[in-house]
């Protein structure tokens, strides 16, 4: 609870023209939310790349669902970006991540269209929810630089 303290959270009524009872869950929405929407802010202003904006909806939606609804939402935001990069390779040499990166993502998200020897969930869906976000980040940013 500190933390929030410190990042201007208070447990409390808020007035003014009206008045909001700040709990707990709403701050850590709060606090969750801001980066998505900054990033689905980023993604709106990329018009040559508006599967980055389709992966951003996608994530935000994943992040307020149950992991078994949520994991075939994140899938489809990856698949999203792997095709408009030209397949997963492209995708995997364009973020300079190794294989197992996104393939540990994958697989983690459905592991039940693997083969049985390999299908091991080996992220979390927390991790996976934050492993899609730091890819999703890394596909803007690389979006966002000026083509030479």
């Amino acid at each position: 609870m500190s933390k929030l303290e410190k990042d201007g959270f208070v447990a409390g009524i808020i007035t003014g023209s009206l008045s909001l009872w700040v709990t707990f869950k709403g701050a850590c929405w709060l606090l969750i939310m801001q980066p998505l929407l900054n990033l689905s802010e980023r993604a709106t202003q990329l018009a040559k790349n508006p599967e980055a904006l389709e992966a951003v909806e996608y994530l935000i939606e994943a992040y307020g669902e149950t992991s078994s609804q949520g994991a075939p939402i994140l899938y489809v935001a990856i698949e999203k970006l792997k095709n408009a990069a030209g397949g997963e390779r492209e995708l995997i040499e364009l973020l300079g991540q190794p294989k197992a990166y996104i393939g540990d993502l994958k697989q983690s998200l459905q592991p039940h269209r693997h083969a049985e020897t390999q299908a091991r969930i080996k992220l979390s869906y927390q991790q996976c929810l934050e492993r899609t976000t730091k890819i999703i980040e890394m596909y803007i940013a690389l979006s966002e630089r000026p083509s030479s």
